[in-house]
């Protein structure tokens, strides 16, 4: 059907065939890795071009068309992963297949399908050319670069690769053997160039392993490594940075690069340059040149240079620096490409590494030498002649010899003693080495010999000859103090046995010899505690020592010892420990020294402490429990405890206490002491109770003491001068023995307290003597205050008296008058006012007035409604209100009246007081009864109550403000009451507030008839006489003479503008009514002056005016003694009754 087909494909599977075994040939030799999948797809492009040939001749069986398809896709597959593994992409070997294996499923459906021919087969096209278009593009990109024409050939080749489908498919039919030729050509020079290039690079490796082997310099090794690596790359330059020990790469070698890069590129900081990483690696890098810094990256761009190749250069066990390359086109690199780079890095290291071994064995034979020379001991090497060969620098020294006068001469002519003593070498004779004495240098030695092999000498031998004269001597001295010293000096295993020990040792343990001690088991018979030596052992097995290390042993004799050990531990090669070597000292009696003067100090601080408390505090509590637990700290005992003694009753109180359990001295403050034991402890002047005086004690003691169940005490008797002041004791209810030493503190610490218990005792009385010398001043300051008040108050009475004098007698003569009644009612009204503030008056100047005390039948109501008046104003301005409840027909006592009503008055006072504590008023009760002989009158307040009602009769007891009391009222109060044999208390009421009971007796007898009684018997009789008045204030004046004259008398009235005495000259007169406080041309003391020098009858018939009786004017009475006083204001009963007195005595007097 194709008659030119046949012939054509004859032509071309021949020359398939050709480059079919040209390539196996190839493989042969070469053995690369690409070539199989290549030679495998060829055999089978070759196949496809038969079955196509046979499908276009019998297109009616599709068997040869599905196997055409197939076969050539196979081929394009093999022949891209040929290029893969080439180019060294074998990830992309793996999608080939895939695409593969999708273009044969093609191929074979557009063979059997063939009405979809068309859309088949350009998928089945599309799928096979896919892969060799990725085969192409990496072969180019490999290519790039490099200037290999096979690659380049096999990338256009491999495009025009197809299949024909056909018999005129395309123009070029006739040119397939072409292609198919150029293909296979190509890529037989891909193999080529590389073999040539790999024996290019192989040579290279070889010349510069050549120059490393044949050079000691590193210098020219870097430029010809340098040089080759240029040429092999076709690089545009390269160069060499060593890195520094300061971490910095600085430029050895260039070549290819200009000058200026020299200079701006001579050093690089490796820290912060991927160099770094590089060479922590051991890898290649590749670096485009706009990655570098932009400075460098500028220069290299100016030179022309695309990127650079970083090649590390390691030694052995070192980085030495980086091989750095400057292309100027882009390539990518193969591993083989990488590996060669390596590889001549590894040159240059080991060029490197050649060098630092030849400088490490210079420096090392250097060192040698040196240590050769300075070893202090004598060195001498000779031969089998005994010609010495080596001598160290100090045998020279010793010899006094130059090296060359020495060297090669025989022993017996250098060294001295020779000819006499030996004639060879005296160090190869053990013989002549006697006790380590040197035969030559004398003194002791130690000779080392050893065979000694040389390239000047076989068969010699080495002397070290170390001198020990000085060390012998030392071990003499050491021994010397090992055997002597105080300290124990041992030496033990960790197993507990005693290796060895000095005699101090064996004597600290109270044992004969040291082999008696290093025979027993240390660790079982001396340790006490188990737990010192294990605590002794961890820290051996920690720390490799001990520092005074403080245990416990036992000695010989059973008694215990307190040691201070410090040793170390001694170790073999494997590290465990072989031995303990150390110095154990005794410290027992050091212990128990400075346990003393611990204890000593402790006593001094503890009595330094009390001390300093008695000296700054006066609080007797305070200081008592001080002392208590400074004495339970210093004893270390159980409790403790002061005893106050009281003389009067021969008991111990307990004032201060600490670690008592029993409930029974719990409960118990006072302690009763037999008057016999106490006789006893004086006569003795006994200081120091201890248990053993427990038989002696009394009962009470003995009770204490089970009580507490104690079992042994001290206790100190408190002493001032002969009297006893109480005790100081403390007792421990375990057993334990106080020695004469704790006997002596508590007897200071006794001594101190009893001194401070008597100077506090003194104090407290000094204060107290001074608060009542203060409280007696305010007292005093008080009196003087009311004696100031008297004063005032009797001027004011004075004053008051005149014009309540004329109030009360014209009102009492208005109750005469007959008159309405309406009017009488007035009148009464403004007498009984007038009464009310007469006694007002009258009870301010009794209160004031200081007078001596009168005993009269009183009654109390009469009393208590006097001095609710004095308080009446109060009372209803604090809205206080009184209820009294006075008992009817209640006995009068005998009393005097001014007292008492000091007396209600305080408590008056005090209640309101109390009630104004409160707001909004209140209530005071005040009930008078008579029972059982008495009459008591009970004062109940509303206030708060009375805070401590035991207190409340003490002098100077107060809970009022400062300046609103002085305390000195209750206690005034209870001296007048018992004073009138009464009783006085004060307590809490249940329903609150306070209640204050005042209990006085009954007057004995019947009550005496008054004056103003007999008066008002006798007031309906008729007076006769004449009646000089005299009197400043006319409203009396008037009063006094209208009273006299409806009384009967003639009334002559004077005022202080008169001269009385003229008028007393002139008339005759019956009775004198004479003003005390008269002034003007004639006073009273002037008339009664005159009557006692010229008419002394005249002043028994005076009667004498006045306002207050206390007034200071009263002193006019010394001219008349016997003269009647009435005193203002007084009423028309009282005139009257005064007037009939003196008209009836002298008329007694006429009569006579």
């Amino acid at each position: 059907m194709y008659p030119d087909l046949p012939s054509a494909f004859v032509a071309e599977a021949s020359t398939l065939l050709i480059l079919l075994a040209g390539a196996v040939l190839l493989y042969r030799s070469f053995r690369e890795k690409y070539l199989v999948p290549w030679i495998i797809g060829w055999i089978i492009y070759t196949a496809s071009k038969l079955f196509l040939t046979i499908s276009l001749s019998y297109s009616s069986d599709t068997i040869w068309a599905i196997l055409a398809n197939s076969s050539f896709a196979i081929a394009a597959g093999l022949f891209s992963i040929a290029v893969f593994y080439y180019v060294h992409q074998p990830k992309l070997v793996r999608p080939a297949i895939l695409v593969i294996g999708l273009a044969v499923l093609l191929g074979i459906t557009q063979a059997k399908w063939a009405a979809h021919a068309i859309s088949l087969s350009w998928a089945f096209w599309v799928c096979w050319r896919l892969i060799t278009v990725m085969a192409c593009v990496q072969l180019a990109m490999f290519a790039r670069g490099r200037g290999i024409v096979g690659s380049w050939l096999l990338s256009l080749m491999l495009l025009f690769v197809h299949m024909d489908v056909g018999a005129n498919s395309h123009a070029v039919a006739e040119y397939d053997f072409v292609i198919d030729l150029l293909l296979g050509i190509s890529m037989m020079m891909i193999v080529l160039d590389d073999s040539r290039v790999q024996v290019s690079r192989a040579e290279v490796l070889n010349r510069l392993s050549r120059i490393v082997a044949n050079s000691d310099e590193f210098q020219p090794i870097v430029e010809s490594t340098l040089d080759e690596l240029l040429r092999g790359t076709r690089a545009r330059g390269a160069w060499f940075r060593t890195l520094g020990e300061d971490g910095k790469l600085r430029l050895s070698a260039v070549n290819g690069m200009p000058d200026s890069f020299v200079e701006y590129s001579s050093e690089v900081d490796n820290a912060t340059s991927i160099t770094r990483e590089l060479l922590s690696a051991g890898e290649v890098g590749i670096l485009p040149v706009p990655a570098i810094q932009a400075d460098r990256s500028r220069q290299l761009q100016h030179l022309g240079i695309n990127h650079i190749v970083l090649i590390p250069v390691l030694g052995k066990s070192s980085q030495i620096g980086m091989l750095v390359l400057g292309l100027r086109r882009h390539r990518n690199y193969t591993e083989n490409d990488r590996a060669f780079l390596k590889a001549a890095a590894n040159q240059l290291g080991l060029a490197a590494e050649n060098r630092r071994l030849l400088q490490q064995l210079v420096y090392s034979r250097n060192e040698w030498a040196s240590t050769f020379s300075s070893i202090p001991d004598y060195i001498l090497v000779h031969d089998s002649q005994y010609r010495i060969l080596r001598a160290n620098r100090a045998l020279l020294d010793r010899l006094k010899r130059p090296y060359a006068n020495v060297v090669m001469q025989s022993c017996e002519s250098v060294l001295p003693g020779g000819g006499r003593h030996w004639t060879t070498c005296p160090y190869c004779d053990p013989a002549a080495l006697v006790a380590e004495y040197d035969p030559c240098f004398g003194g002791y030695s130690v000779v080392s010999t050893s065979a000694y092999s040389g390239q000047d000498s076989a068969g010699g031998t080495v002397h070290v000859i170390k001198d020990v004269t000085d060390i012998r001597t030392a071990e003499e001295r050491y021994k010397g103090l090992f055997d002597h010293m105080h300290e124990g000096v041992f030496v033990s295993s960790p197993d507990g046995k005693i290796l060895d020990c000095n005699e101090a040792f064996v004597r600290m343990f109270g044992y004969s010899n040291k082999d008696e001690l290093l025979q027993l088991d240390a660790a079982a018979m001396l340790y006490v505690n188990m737990e010192d030596r294990r605590k002794f052992q961890e820290q051996m097995a920690e720390q490799g020592f001990v520092r005074s290390f403080e245990y416990e042993l036992r000695r010989k004799d059973g008694k215990q010892i307190t040691v201070v050990e410090s040793s170390f531990a001694t170790r073999n090669s494997s590290g465990a420990i072989e031995r303990y070597q150390g110095v154990m000292l005794d410290v027992t009696e050091q212990k128990r020294v400075e346990d003393e003067i611990r204890r000593r100090n402790r006593e001094l601080y503890a009595l330094n402490s009390i001390a300093v408390t008695f000296n700054q505090s006066f609080n007797l509590d305070e200081i008592l429990q001080l002392t208590l637990f400074q004495i339970v700290e210093l004893f270390s005992t159980d409790t403790a405890g002061i005893y106050l003694f009281d003389e009067a009753t021969q008991s111990l109180r307990r004032v201060a206490g600490h670690g008592h359990r029993s409930e029974w001295i719990a409960k118990t403050e006072v302690f009763p002491v037999p008057s016999d034991f106490i006789e006893t402890i004086k006569n003795q002047h006994v200081e120091i109770l201890a248990h053993r005086d427990i038989g002696a004690m009394p009962e009470i003691i003995r009770r204490y003491v089970e009580e507490e169940n104690l079992t042994s005490w001290i206790w100190m008797v408190l002493w001032r001068k002969d009297k006893i002041l109480g005790i100081l004791g403390t007792s421990s209810r375990v057993p334990r023995e106080f020695s004469a030493s704790d006997e002596s503190v508590m007897i200071a610490v006794g001594r101190q307290l009893a001194t401070t218990i008597d100077r506090i005792h003194l104090y407290e009385e000094t204060r107290k003597a001074y608060e009542d010398l203060r409280r007696t001043q305010e007292q005093l300051l008080q009196s003087e205050k009311m004696s100031a008040v008297g004063q005032l108050v009797s001027g004011v009475a004075h004053e008051l008296n005149n014009p309540l004098t004329a109030i009360i007698g014209y009102t009492q003569l208005l109750e005469n008058e007959k008159s309405e009644q309406q009017i009488h009612e007035y009148t009464q009204k403004l007498n009984k006012q007038a009464q009310r503030a007469h006694k007002i008056v009258q009870n301010l100047l009794s209160f004031a007035r200081q007078q001596k005390p009168q005993r009269i039948h009183v009654d109390l109501r009469n009393v208590i409604e006097e001095t609710i008046g004095l308080r009446d104003y109060e009372l209803k301005a604090h809205k206080i209100r009184v209820e009294r409840d006075f008992q009817q027909g209640l006995p009068s006592v005998m009393a005097d009246p001014h007292q008492l009503e000091q007396v209600f008055l305080n408590i008056i006072n005090n209640s309101t007081d109390a009630i104004l504590e409160r707001p909004a008023g209140g209530v005071l009760q005040i009930k008078i009864t008579a029972e059982n002989g008495n009459v008591m009158t009970e004062f109940h307040d509303s206030g708060p109550g009375i805070s401590d009602p035991k207190r409340v009769f003490d002098p100077f007891y107060t809970t009022k403000g400062i300046g609103k009391g002085t305390g000195l009222g209750l206690s005034i109060c209870y001296g007048i009451v018992k004073e009138h044999g009464g009783e006085i208390t004060a307590q809490n009421h249940p329903a609150g507030g306070a209640v204050v009971r005042v209990r006085l007796p009954v007057a004995v007898g019947q009550k005496p008839v008054t004056e103003e009684e007999r008066i008002a018997a006798r007031r309906e009789t008729k007076l006769t006489g004449k009646v000089l008045l005299v009197e400043s204030k006319e409203a009396t004046l008037g009063f006094e003479r209208e009273v006299l004259e409806a009384a009967g008398l003639q009334a002559v009235v004077l005022n202080s503008r008169h001269n009385s005495i003229e008028k007393l000259q002139q008339e005759g007169f019956d009775m004198v009514v004479l003003d005390s406080q008269l002034a003007g041309v004639c006073t009273c003391e002037d008339i009664l002056r005159w009557m006692r020098s010229s008419q002394a009858y005249l002043i028994a018939k005076t009667i004498l005016v006045v306002a207050d009786i206390a007034e200071p004017g009263m002193d006019v009475l010394k001219h008349a003694p016997n003269v009647l006083c009435l005193v203002k204001p007084y009423g028309v009963s009282d005139l009257l009754g005064v007037v009939r007195r003196v008209l009836r005595t002298a008329k007694a007097a006429t009569a006579k």
